[in-house]
């Protein structure tokens, strides 16, 4: 699905989605924008304000008919920077725990003749 089209909060939105799904935290079809907050609220303990106030506004904007205040595009903009981040470290701490630490072996120079 292309960005290309979307208003500020949708886009967001789909990004935080896109980037949810990476760290292990899909989109599933059940749920609600509120409730998929929620499941990434529970993994990023301190961007979970900042998850909730993006789906909000996404469904305000999503589900109103209208459109968002200029300080709140300015507002969601602003939490997303801050979310991506956590997330973005969210996505490589999962990476390197899921990756084996190389152990060396000794191996006697006796050995190796």
């Amino acid at each position: 699905m292309s960005l290309r089209g979307l208003n500020t909060a949708a886009r967001v939105y789909e990004q935080m989605c896109r980037l949810g799904a990476l760290t292990g935290i899909a989109l599933q079809p059940h749920q609600t924008p509120v409730e998929y907050a929620e499941c990434l609220a529970h993994v990023l303990a301190q961007g979970q304000d900042d998850v909730r106030r993006v789906a909000a506004l996404y469904v305000k904007q999503r589900f109103s008919g209208g459109n968002l205040s200029e300080a709140q595009e300015e507002e969601l903009k602003e939490r997303w920077q801050r979310l991506r981040l956590q997330m973005c470290q969210q996505f490589l701490k999962a990476r390197m725990k899921r990756r084996r630490p190389h152990t060396v072996t000794w191996v006697p120079a006796s050995s190796l003749r």
